[in-house]
């Protein structure tokens, strides 16, 4: 074995035999410690990290360890001792080991036990755990604040020292409604003993359960290593008697409480009606606790104060009851205090308003009046708009009158029926526009026709006889004009004026707002000049000269007398026509004169073929050019000289043009051409050499003629006699 293991308290000097197996300070036992594993750690150290025994392990001692199980710890390396598996503390619940060290001097034989205590020391390995992951607890509602609601709450962190210490406090929870989070309601005054205390009053009605979120930490050193675990406590709330009665009616509530709750009922003058129909809905009234007290009903005071001699309400029910008919003209109207008492020891209770109307004998039906029975509106007008007469101009009016009514009775109110839904009688009593979008427009009429009838509310619900309404809808530009589709239009190339289709277009107003203009917006390809549309008929023609395979797009536009418009975009398409007629040339004989003198490429003259179809032409020689000494250009008619022209040698041509379509068809021309003349020649002698006599002494006697020509004309060719 290596030597590398010896222990740096080994001998370095010849140790006495006696020494050899004793423990270096003396004592009978050796104490060491170690920290439990974390997880599956086996390599932590033990302190000191070699056992303090006198000699060299691998030369003058020999040790050994000896356990009082068969469970064993550790393994020695030297004088190290080394973990064989892991040290869990809490799980195993040990704090320390106990065994026997047996070291036996190498040269005497001589042995001895040294007992071996190793101390676990504990790590924050384990949060705190609850004897109960939920708790559950009642409470009254009225428990005063401070108390003590609940002290069940515990639990065990199986570390040792201040890593086992647990404290418990509330923290918020967002995983409940807030009306049943506990946080703030409750509270731990006392961390280390977990009690929960009241810190707000509680209200059954308004919770009847609370969720707290209870955590339990230990108090490890470091803040940051600290385990923690949570608990939840369920508080339920117990009613208590605390809520008076509540009436229940469909009313304005504050916290769930009616606010002014009022009731009515009518009964007819003369008449002894017995159990009365009181509205919205029965007298009742209930304990808002769960409770459910027995409620007992009561009137309480009441103006006029005869009210007691003709109603009577059953204390038990809080059904009313007429005990006698109102016969006088007097008394047409009874507001009475009712009151619903709880029978319990508060004797909590609630009060009501009861109206009781007295209506007159209802023998005659209502009548209805209006200020006009015929009205105009603009369509489409908004909702509120108040229909005018068509006499006056003025808002319809209507007025309902009872003859059943003295002067003493109460107008009851009246609601108005109408056998449409276009129209409504506002709370003035005027006609106004009940429904968006009213059109006059076809297919929808232009005037409308309905019924309408008054109708009491309340007591009898009478109803007037019907009365016939009119109301006409006037115009408003509201519609544009509409076009007709119209797909691509075909046409044939030409030139010339000519039509190419109708366009329509519709709109639904009447008069001046259904009158129509066209009119030619936008146009591809250049061709603002070739077309036109009647503003008044909307007939599109052709102006300019089109050619096949040519695309046009034109926005058309209709606008009507109100200024809305439409546009449509229409695309028109050039193609080849039935080729009937050929080109033709303005002249049948051109007379055109040109230089001898001219260059190759000269114009001579322009000569243009019109087609009737439009087509383009196609120009050519096809006589009196047998010298070549003219070319034309093939698409533009251009005729230039092609050679040098001699007038001397020819002084005249004549050409024979033609002009042809793409169909083949053609006609044909004459272009006569004078070439003019220029001093091109010199005089040339005639009948050389001249051979003369003459006498010696001759004077003034013509001895000869002599004779020249010039191929020039005119002054070109005249010729002058000189000598040099």
């Amino acid at each position: 074995m290596n030597h590398q293991f010896v222990s740096v308290t080994g001998c370095f000097f010849v140790c006495l035999i006696a020494d050899l197996c004793r423990v270096e300070n003396g004592l009978s036992s050796i104490i060491v410690d170690i920290a439990e594993s974390v997880g599956n750690e086996m390599d932590q150290p033990t302190n000191p990290r070699d056992l303090p025994i006198i000699g060299d392990p691998y030369d003058q001692i020999e040790l050994t360890l000896v356990y009082p199980n068969d469970k064993i710890y550790f393994d020695l390396v030297g004088k190290r001792l080394e973990l064989n598996e892991p040290l869990d503390r809490d799980k195993d619940d040990i704090s320390s080991i106990v065994f026997q060290l047996v070291c036996s001097v190498r040269s005497t034989g001589e042995r001895r036990s040294i007992p071996i205590i190793v101390r676990i020391s504990d790590i924050n390995d384990n949060a705190p755990k609850f004897s109960s992951p939920s708790y559950e607890v009642s409470v009254s509602e009225s428990a005063p604040v401070g108390t003590t609601v609940f002290r069940g709450i515990h639990a065990l962190d199986v570390d040792s020292g201040v890593n086992g210490l647990v404290e418990y406090f509330i923290v918020d929870s967002d995983e409940e409604k807030p009306q049943e989070n506990g946080y703030g309601v409750f509270s731990i005054n006392l961390p280390h003993q977990g009690a929960v205390t009241l810190n707000r009053t509680l209200d059954y009605e308004k919770s009847q359960k609370y969720y707290v979120t209870i955590v339990a930490s230990d108090r490890a050193f470091d803040p940051r290593y600290r385990k923690s675990s949570t608990a939840t406590l369920t508080v339920q709330v117990i009613d208590a008697d605390d809520q008076p009665p509540n009436f229940q009616l469909p009313c304005k509530k504050h916290d769930g409480f009616c606010v002014d709750p009022t009731y009515e009922a009518s009964v007819t003058r003369g008449v002894l009606s017995g159990v009365l129909d009181v509205r919205p809905e029965r007298i009742l009234a209930v304990d808002k606790d769960t409770l459910r007290s027995t409620i007992h009903y009561s009137f309480v005071t009441g103006s006029p104060p005869s009210f007691v001699d003709y109603f009577h309400i059953d204390s038990q029910t809080g059904v009313v009851r007429q005990i006698r008919p109102v016969d006088n003209d007097e008394e047409v109207r009874f507001d009475i205090i009712l009151k619903a008492t709880e029978v319990t020891p508060d004797k909590r209770s609630a009060t009501a308003k009861l109206i009781i109307t007295v209506h007159a004998v209802d023998s005659h039906p209502p009548i209805i009046q209006a200020s006009a029975l015929v009205g105009y509106v603009e369509e489409n007008s908004p909702v509120g708009t108040v229909v005018l007469a068509f006499h006056d101009h003025l808002p319809i009016h209507f007025s309902v009158t009872d003859p059943d009514l003295t002067p003493n009775d109460p107008r009851p109110s009246y609601h108005y029926e109408l056998t449409t839904t276009g129209f409504k009688v506002n709370e003035e009593g005027i006609l106004v526009v009940s429904e968006e979008h009213l059109d006059r427009d076809p297919p929808h009429p232009a005037e409308l026709k309905f019924q309408m009838i008054a109708r009491e509310i309340g007591f009898g619900q009478a109803s007037s006889s019907p009365l016939v309404m009119t109301v006409r809808l006037l115009d408003k530009n509201d519609n544009p004009p509409v076009l007709h589709k119209v797909g691509p239009v075909t046409i044939p190339g030409g030139d010339g004026k000519r039509p190419i289709i109708q366009i329509e277009a519709e709109d639904n107003d009447e008069g001046i707002n259904a009158q129509i203009r066209y009119s030619l917006h936008h146009i591809s390809n250049n061709g603002k000049d070739k077309f036109v549309i009647n503003e008044t008929t909307g007939l599109l023609e052709a102006v300019g000269k089109l050619n096949s395979g040519e695309q046009y797009s034109l926005t058309v536009q209709a606008t009507d007398g109100g200024g809305r418009s439409t546009q449509e975009i229409l695309e028109v398409n050039l193609v080849n026509g039935p080729n009937l007629k050929s080109p033709s040339f303005p002249q049948l004989v051109y007379d055109v004169a040109v230089s001898e003198g001219a260059s190759i490429g000269s114009e001579v003259i322009t000569l243009e073929a019109k087609d009737p179809e439009g087509k383009p032409v196609i120009y050519e020689i096809v006589g009196g050019n047998e010298l070549k000494h003219f070319i034309i250009g093939k698409n533009n008619g251009i005729l230039t000289v092609n050679g040098q022209l001699d007038r001397e040698d020819l002084a005249r041509y004549s050409l024979t043009v033609k002009g042809e379509d793409e169909g083949g068809l053609s006609t044909v021309t004459t272009v006569n051409i004078r070439v003019m003349d220029i001093n091109d020649r010199n005089p040339e002698w005639v009948n050389l050499p001249f051979d003369f006599s003459v006498k010696e002494g001759s004077a003034g006697q013509i001895i000869g003629r002599i004779e020249a020509k010039d191929a020039d004309e005119l002054e070109n060719g005249e010729i002058r006699y000189e000598t040099p």
